[in-house]
């Protein structure tokens, strides 16, 4: 703080500031996952939870990292330090998809939809039937 203090331009120090408030933000999302995994648990879904490691992992977080049912997770699923940049993602239960809990996004667990409309799409095409031979 007091290199941020005597600093003349905020520019020159700004670096200092980057990953207390990358951390700050990823737990704070942590703590939302934790409450929506905490919610679905109560509402008799079944969520599961995953952490994987980014980049040059430590001990601690490599013990921490795998995939757990909400009910068996470690206590210290959510929790990092600095410079951690592990993400935890969380599987509803309910067999829909998951979602990153860092970056908010999801995707599909399995490829199966896009597996039958592929299928179905080539079901109402009209090729010829020398199309379907086998070799």
């Amino acid at each position: 703080m007091n290199k941020l203090a005597t600093a003349d331009k905020f520019e020159d120090v700004a670096w200092v500031l980057q990953d207390p408030i990358i951390n700050f933000s990823q737990h704070v999302v942590d703590q939302s996952i934790e409450e929506n995994c905490r919610f679905q648990a109560k509402a008799g879904l079944s969520p599961k939870i995953t952490r994987r490691l980014s980049g040059r992992a430590c001990k601690w977080c490599i013990n921490l990292a795998g995939f757990y049912d909400y009910f068996d997770k470690p206590d210290d699923i959510y929790r990092r330090h600095e410079n951690c940049r592990c993400t935890v993602e969380y599987y509803p239960g309910d067999g829909r998809k998951a979602q990153n809990s860092h970056t908010k996004k999801w995707r599909e667990i399995k490829n199966n939809a896009k597996m039958e409309l592929r299928k179905s799409l080539n079901k109402e095409c009209s090729y010829p039937s020398i199309w379907y031979i086998n070799f």
